[in-house]
């Protein structure tokens, strides 16, 4: 499956080119940073401060008139913490989640002038690779959580802002996780198993670039 995923990337990346000297297609890429938080529903769970993670990729434009539809491909690294109050008779735990995902955005837009662009859509997140450790303040040190936590799939949804100059793209963008991310969370010599509701709020900011310019009129 890895293989095949890779394949289907690569031959995206080889027809963007041909894909942006279309009339009406453009294509090109944006990297930046997520801002992420994961707000817990919980009894006795509490969120962490953001956190700083990557994201960049690749998108394609279908644009005619004011609007215009942007699927894209992204890899997206988010890093975040939570905190359980009520373990081993009222000691805290502290999670510690790095997750990485391919990001599967389909944004619709709406152009307002020459160079502001304002838009929404969802977006399918495919996990490729997670790491949870927890540190209790009887022990003081981080253990690794085992099993995941985190599901392969998950729904987000998107609002985005950006600035165009020409070939350059200067935007930002709120994600709004839609449903459950997690499993339940079972810890490593503990008598408990926790069910809260995990979902991310990211906050993205990226550079992109064109691979044509705007039309002259």
């Amino acid at each position: 499956m890895l293989i095949k995923r890779l394949l289907i990337s690569t031959l995206f990346l080889l027809a963007m080119p041909w894909f942006a000297s279309s009339q009406f297609l453009n294509a090109g890429f944006r990297a930046g940073v997520n801002s992420n938080s994961f707000i817990v529903d919980g009894a006795n769970f509490l969120p962490g401060d953001p956190e700083i993670g990557f994201a960049g990729g690749v998108f394609l434009r279908f644009k005619t008139g004011l609007f215009s539809v942007q699927p894209e491909m992204l890899f997206s690294h988010k890093t975040g913490m939570f905190q359980y109050s009520k373990i081993n008779e009222g000691l805290d735990t502290f999670f510690r989640a790095s997750l990485q995902h391919l990001d599967f955005p389909l944004i619709a837009n709406l152009h307002v002038g020459n160079h502001l662009r304002i838009g929404t859509g969802p977006v399918f997140s495919y996990n490729i690779g997670q790491k949870v450790s927890f540190t209790s303040t009887n022990t003081n040190y981080s253990i690794n959580v085992e099993k995941d936590i985190f599901k392969q799939a998950a729904y987000s949804w998107q609002f985005a802002g950006a600035l165009e100059l020409r070939r350059l793209i200067l935007e930002a963008r709120y994600e709004l996780g839609i449903d459950k991310m997690n499993y339940d969370i079972s810890l490593p010599d503990q008598q408990y198993t926790l069910n809260p509701v995990i979902h991310s709020r990211t906050w993205q900011f990226t550079l992109g670039y064109k691979f044509r310019p705007p039309r002259k009129r």
